[in-house]
């Protein structure tokens, strides 16, 4: 909430709740994808990131609007557990 005022209205989605697109050629989601990587890894196998977006502030692109899959499905809202993972 507190980048919600200062971010532009526009956003780039990179990932949907249940979709992980590759993104061969743009190298920030190549990057985006490769933080998601490393969650996923660190966390065990544990946790995936999801609906993943950005958004530009002061010509920066903001990672913004997360949400997770977890093993035992408490991440939160969208949650979808092991499904989801």
């Amino acid at each position: 909430w507190l980048l919600e005022e200062l971010r532009t209205r526009d956003s780039h989605k990179w990932s949907g709740t249940n979709t992980h697109p590759v993104y061969h050629t743009n190298k920030l989601g190549n990057v985006i994808n490769a933080f998601a990587h490393f969650v996923y890894m660190q966390s065990m196998s544990e946790i995936v990131l999801a609906d993943i977006q950005t958004s530009t502030f002061r010509k920066k692109d903001i990672l913004f609007d997360m949400m997770l899959h977890t093993t035992n499905g408490d991440g939160g809202i969208g949650d979808h557990g092991p499904s989801g993972i």
